[in-house]
């Protein structure tokens, strides 16, 4: 018997484990180092891991086509083999070459969408009424996952020895199986009868799994600073203290499992008994494609198949919002080690882990915050809000690419806050302007976008200026000048892409006003 709210809670340790793709930062260093790749070469890896990352086309397919359970198997098994052969390559038990990898971060990373698209299609079909609240939920425990591994790196894993550093990517494979094993016998799609919107005492409960997310963000953010100004010595275990916040969270979010098992429990004994119980699916497989918060008469197709969606004009110009914005916000995130580094211009000063931990928390909390916003403020339609994204997410590249080591502080927290609305946003306009029948490919085909805007921004763009503006001899580069260049290039695609967004907001208002107008 499905419960929602016990796939909710099982679901927030998938996005953990997901999230720990942003987190590559947080090691690339140390395997720089330990493998002796240029710049380019480590954001070549870095940049085939966000293609694997963001190719979630089969799992979507394979969600869509059987469920959860099984895309759930396949996603464990792929992140597990892929985070303990990057391990072993690193070690020297397996190829440890630029393309073996590229290879085998693809594969953990390719993993992770797998988690993804289970925790973000099972989630918009069994909260159809809260799409915004709810995805906003669990992206932000995902976006903070970079915070989280930083401060586990810290504390149990960083070392000069880069060859122990490296042992992070074990801890990696062991949390991704065990999360997995957990969520697939707790991860469920609910019949209609369950797919209400969160009534009124509910609502506290996602509320305070929300404050408890942002207390674990100001949590990381002041071990980080602790640690940056010396007073957090390495391989310290109390930092790691952050688990009793994340316990709670999922504690509070069982309560209203718990309220529901009781509620089918006093049904079934009622007068009802003798027949199947009203809340639970008679199959036990309910597949979800009825649901659509559009309703049956709104001016969208309730179930739009991949190919209708290929023929709407709307869904590639979301598709390229969304690739020029992700594309620089992922730009940032791989290279903010380097840009630190080059920022300090030999100066030294400790290593990025303030920085990666800076857009980690703005990312957490810019989910939450514009997920919130698109539930809450409804005049503005969701491509409005994600237009709204898309300019400050330009803004913010502006700063970054104009940045001292100071400045940085502030391009780091404002790249991170704007990317993070890309993904508490453009789940629910895929919801309203598609369905939810074929929702998992389509949200996979969306995420390719990213992929793409990450190879062509981060890996050949930002990758090849900045070993242009290597100095001959060195193998890192020093100054501003090493990512000014190509952040101002991006800048100004980001402002296309708001462009871009202004036309797709003024297309979609009358369909996703209807949609929201109807629930």
């Amino acid at each position: 018997m499905g419960n929602r709210w016990l796939t909710l809670t099982s679901n927030l340790g998938l996005e953990t484990a997901s999230g720990a793709s942003y987190a590559f930062g947080v090691y690339s260093d140390q395997l720089k180092n330990i493998t002796g790749f240029s710049q380019d070469e480590i954001q070549t890896v870095a940049s085939t891991g966000n293609i694997g990352l963001y190719f979630a086309l089969i799992a979507g397919i394979v969600f869509d086509k059987v469920g959860p359970k099984t895309t759930l198997a396949i996603g464990v098994i792929l992140s597990t083999s892929g985070y303990l052969a990057m391990w072993a390559g690193a070690k020297g038990f397996l190829p440890g070459d630029v393309a073996a990898m590229s290879v085998y971060a693809f594969v953990w990373s390719n993993g992770s969408s797998w988690f993804d698209t289970v925790a973000i299609a099972a989630n918009i079909r069994n909260f159809p009424e809260d799409r915004g609240r709810v995805t906003g939920l669990l992206k932000s425990i995902y976006g903070l996952c970079a915070s989280i591994i930083t401060v586990v790196y810290s504390s149990f894993f960083k070392s000069e020895d880069a060859s122990e550093a490296i042992d992070i990517l074990l801890f990696l494979a062991v949390m991704s199986a065990a999360v997995g094993v957990i969520g697939i016998p707790t991860t469920h799609l609910v019949g209609p009868q369950q797919t209400l919107a969160i009534r009124g005492d509910q609502l506290k409960y996602i509320t305070g799994a929300m404050w408890l997310l942002l207390l674990l963000g100001a949590y990381l953010l002041v071990v980080a600073i602790l640690e940056e100004e010396g007073a957090v010595r390495e391989r310290q275990a109390w930092p790691s203290a952050l688990m009793v916040p994340l316990l709670m969270m999922q504690g509070i979010l069982l309560i209203p499992a718990w309220h529901e098992i009781k509620a089918k429990r006093t049904e079934a004994e009622g007068p009802h008994s003798p027949k199947q119980p009203l809340l639970s699916d008679p199959d036990g497989a309910f597949d979800g494609s009825s649901v659509d918060s559009a309703g049956s008469n709104a001016p969208t197709v309730s179930g739009s198949s991949l190919i209708d969606m290929a023929k709407d004009a709307n869904f590639w110009l979301l598709s390229c919002v969304t690739m020029f914005g992700t594309g620089a916000g992922l730009t940032v995130i791989n290279n903010i080690a380097q840009q630190v580094k080059a920022v300090r211009d030999r100066e030294g000063g400790g290593d990025a882990s303030l920085y990666i931990v800076l857009i980690s928390v703005a990312n957490c909390g810019g989910r939450l915050f514009w997920g919130y916003c698109s539930d809450r403020f409804s005049h503005i339609n969701r491509c409005g809000w994600l237009t709204i994204i898309s300019a400050s997410t330009a803004a913010a590249m502006f700063v970054c690419a104009f940045s001292d080591i100071n400045v940085l502080i502030l391009g780091s927290l404002w790249m991170g806050f704007s990317y993070g609305g890309y993904w508490a946003v453009m789940p629910g306009i895929l919801a309203e302007l598609y369905g939810t029948k074929w929702f998992a490919v389509a949200y996979s085909v969306v995420s390719l976008f990213p992929a793409l805007g990450s190879f062509v921004l981060s890996a050949t763009l930002t990758g090849s200026l900045y070993d242009q503006n290597t100095a001959p001899g060195d193998a890192d580069c020093y100054g501003k000048k090493c990512f000014h260049e190509a952040y101002t290039i991006i800048a100004c695609l980001c402002v296309f892409g708001t462009a871009l967004g202004l036309i797709l907001t003024h297309r979609t208002q009358k369909a996703t006003d209807f949609a929201a107008a109807n629930g």
